[in-house]
């Protein structure tokens, strides 16, 4: 019991941290733009006792509404919600204990995980490093904070890679079976998750090759035929239809130069031996990852529920266009177009596929997107990097170039130095691998968010090489003055943790110049708002807010930017949120681009900037802001009503 109290100390003092640090967040910041819409979808699915189609349907994973949102709402007024992205003046009131309960989550939770992970591997001044750089984290805070996706996801993404590892270790069916379990939650929680799959073969593919095909396959391997006989005659039959190919292939060479010829080498080594190696790596990993998938999926569809979100096929056979995917996939036969009506009239689209189904085609049309001053509809590869560079402190960058330097040092013996690595830096390194190579070929580039995951994986591998390298003594010392760099770095943000922007990109005040959106202007400063108009007199306020709320149930009075309700030239006072400052999301063609060049009244937070309208190029700049985004509003409703002419009857 005494050698347990000082680790239980430690924790229970990391997690106080986080939960204060939470706590002091939600007191001072308003619902943001994404919780409007989880908040919606919780109270209708609570009042239709089943889950709102909605969620999975906008490319929502449902687990965190489910968790954080539907038991405090079980006890709330019931109310219906057609227009999810809406918020209401009730709002305020509602969102508090979603929040409270994903800081548990996704906040304490992790950094639990990260700490008991550790703990385990490298013992108790370790394990406080890693959660201690995951609790002193600005950006795992602030998603902690809030009754969003990102942190839960987190949490569940480290419980699959923890399940992974444990199975690797000592496989057997139970751990078989947690491992999909925690897949089939952690893809629940986001679809972004999809990057775990790829993660666990790539994982059984080189276990495979390292520790031979039994030492990942035991439900594979056991007695009797089983899945193993079925899937080896399978693969059989696919390696001797390859090797008549190849015969076929080869049964007529053509002839060979005397160069050519005096250019073969007889191998030093027993042709075919490490094709046959690869092989039957391949064959195993590949028989075990099918058999995960079909374990995996009915977990996975059964945290959505078992729901659907509509029918196969939206429109009926005789409304598809001749270029709709179903046409030029099947064609207008008699079978194709039975095929189509089946789909149509009686099939349905389970809500997992329509989930992932919908983040394929977001990443394809892409999302508006700004970085360093440029605006683009698809993003850059680069986005993610530089994103992650601005945003993380400096100690979280001093860890990720450490571990970047000692990979670049394995290098030079990869195969050697993969093997010989236990099988935690194995999954870590596979795992962070294939996330960032998924986030360079991304096409949605909108926050920073999106790499929360990383922060705690980053913190569990720093531990491991930082005390498995050095002397205890002289890794302890290093581990201190990271730590106190970390909290540092926290509290020079508190409590705008989401605005975190490190010294060296110019911090939050020039963060808009660099990143906009949910990196640092999430309509979260509402209060600070009201608070700064309360020190100007009584005036005439317009206002251009980037967010879902109602931003009069924070006491902010003031007219929207595309519904004044008086001449603007009778308008004192602009507030404007940094994202439409910088002309995204707002319409019109970057209406408030001279603003950038005015010095500002006062900033509410680091997301919103108050103007006052005391000098002639002021009012000019804000009556020719007005009339572009009037304009910008008549031509997305005529292009909407064009758009809806040209849909058929049944979809207007």
């Amino acid at each position: 019991m005494r050698s347990f109290a000082l680790p239980t100390l430690i924790l229970v003092a990391l997690n106080a941290i986080v939960l204060t640090e939470a706590a002091w967040y939600r007191a001072t910041k308003s619902i943001t733009f994404d919780e409007t819409f989880y908040l919606s979808c919780g109270l209708q699915t609570v009042h239709d006792r089943w889950i709102d189609p909605r969620i999975a349907g906008e490319g929502v994973g449902p687990l965190p509404v489910l968790l954080n949102y539907v038991p405090p709402l079980l006890v709330a007024p019931r109310q219906e919600r057609p227009e999810p992205w809406v918020g209401e003046s009730r709002d305020r009131e509602l969102i508090e204990r979603p929040r409270i309960i994903n800081s548990l989550l996704g906040g304490a939770a992790v950094v639990t995980v990260v700490f008991v992970w550790v703990y385990r591997r490298r013992g108790t001044l370790a394990a406080t490093f890693a959660a201690g750089l995951t609790a002193w984290s600005p950006s795992l805070v602030a998603h902690a904070s809030l009754a969003t996706t990102d942190a839960m996801f987190s949490l569940f993404a480290l419980l699959t890679l923890a399940s992974l590892i444990g199975y690797l270790r000592r496989p057997s069916r139970w751990r078989f079976g947690l491992l999909a379990v925690a897949t089939a939650a952690a893809l629940t929680a986001k679809y972004s998750g999809v990057f775990l799959l790829p993660t666990i073969g790539l994982i059984f593919f080189f276990r495979a090759i390292v520790a031979g095909p039994r030492a990942i396959s035991p439900l594979l391997w056991g007695e009797g035929p089983g899945v193993r006989g079925c899937l080896t005659h399978c693969f059989r039959r696919m390696r001797r239809g390859l090797q008549k190919r190849n015969r076929r292939f080869v049964s007529s060479p053509l002839p060979l130069s005397s160069e050519e010829k005096g250019s073969i080498s007889t191998p030093s080594e027993p042709p075919g031996t490490m094709r046959r190696v690869l092989w039957s790596a391949f064959r195993s990993s590949v028989a075990m990852f099918l058999v995960f998938l079909c374990l995996m999926f009915p977990l996975w569809w059964g945290f959505h529920l078992f729901s659907f979100t509509g029918p196969l096929k939206n429109v009926p056979v005789e409304e598809t266009p001749d270029d709709s995917p179903w046409v030029k996939l099947l064609g207008r036969g008699p079978l194709a177009t039975k095929f189509m009506d089946l789909a149509h009239t009686t099939l349905k689209r389970p809500a997992p596929i329509a989930g992932v189904l919908f983040q394929y085609l977001h990443n394809e049309a892409g999302h508006p997107a700004h970085l360093m001053g440029r605006r683009s509809q698809t993003g850059w590869w680069y986005y993610f990097p530089a994103a992650f560079a601005f945003k993380s402190t400096p100690v979280e960058l001093l860890v990720t170039l450490g571990l970047i330097v000692a990979l670049v040092l394995a290098v030079r013996h990869p195969v050697q130095a993969f093997r010989h690595a236990d099988v935690t830096n194995q999954v870590l390194l596979v795992a962070i691998g294939v996330f960032v190579l998924m986030l360079l070929t991304s096409k949605i580039a909108i926050g920073h968010r999106y790499l929360i995951v990383l922060y705690p994986l980053l913190a569990i591998a720093a531990a491991g090489q930082l005390f498995a390298r050095l002397p205890v003594r002289v890794a302890s010392l290093i581990a201190a003055c990271l730590l106190c760099g970390q909290a540092a770095s926290n509290a020079a943000i508190a409590p705008h943790f989401l605005a975190y922007f490190n010294a060296a990109s110019g911090g939050p005040e020039h963060g808009s110049e660099l990143l906009v959106d949910s990196n640092l202007d999430w309509g979260q400063d509402l209060p600070n708002l009201s608070e700064a108009l309360r020190r100007l007199p009584k005036a005439n306020v317009a206002i251009s807010y980037f967010g879902t709320a109602d931003w009069k149930a924070y006491g902010v009075a003031a007219d929207a930017i595309g519904e004044l309700a008086h001449d603007p030239n009778e308008y004192d006072v602009l507030a404007v949120s940094v994202t439409h400052l910088q002309g995204v999301y707002v319409p019109g063609d970057d209406p408030f681009g001279p603003f950038r060049g005015f010095e500002p009244f006062a900033r509410a937070g680091y997301s919103m900037i108050v103007y006052e309208l005391d000098t002639p190029e002021k009012r000019a700049a804000f009556a020719a802001a007005s009339r572009h985004v009037h304009a910008g509003i008549a031509e997305r409703e005529r292009m909407e009503r064009k758009h809806r002419a040209a849909l058929p009857p049944s979809l207007r």
